[in-house]
C-alpha cells in the first residue's frame, strides 16, 4: 500500500511504512484542503456579524466611530486571523484557531 503526500503543490507517493522524516515539510494529501475548508466555513459563519459592523459605515457612520468600536475591531481581527491560518508555522498539521468574538453588539 502507498500514501500520497504533498508540499507546495508537489506530490510524492511513498510506502505506508516509509519514514517521512526523509521528506521534511510534506503532509498527507488533502489535510491542507480540509483545514482551508474549515477556515472558509468559519469565515462564512462570521459574515452576518461582520455585515453588522460594516453597515455602520454605509449607514452614515464615520470611519473613526467604526474604528473605535471594539466589538467590530474584534471581528476584524478574528476574520484576519482566520485568513492567516495557512501562514502558521505548523500548517496544516498544527493549527491554532482564533477565538470567536461575542455575538452581542
Amino acid at each position: 500500500m502507498t500514501k500520497i503526500f504533498e508540499k507546495d503543490g508537489r506530490r510524492i507517493v511513498v510506502a505506508d511504512d516509509a519514514n517521512l522524516a526523509n521528506w521534511p515539510g510534506y503532509v498527507e494529501e488533502g489535510l491542507a484542503e480540509e483545514v482551508r475548508t474549515e477556515r472558509d466555513a468559519l469565515l462564512l459563519a462570521s459574515d452576518a456579524n461582520w455585515a453588522k459592523c460594516t453597515s455602520m459605515l454605509w449607514d452614515g457612520g464615520s470611519y473613526a466611530a467604526w474604528k473605535s468600536n471594539t466589538h467590530c475591531q474584534a471581528w476584524a481581527i478574528y476574520r484576519q486571523a482566520l485568513r492567516d491560518v495557512t501562514s502558521q508555522a505548523g500548517f496544516p498539521e498544527t493549527i491554532v484557531w482564533p477565538t470567536k468574538p461575542g455575538e452581542n453588539f
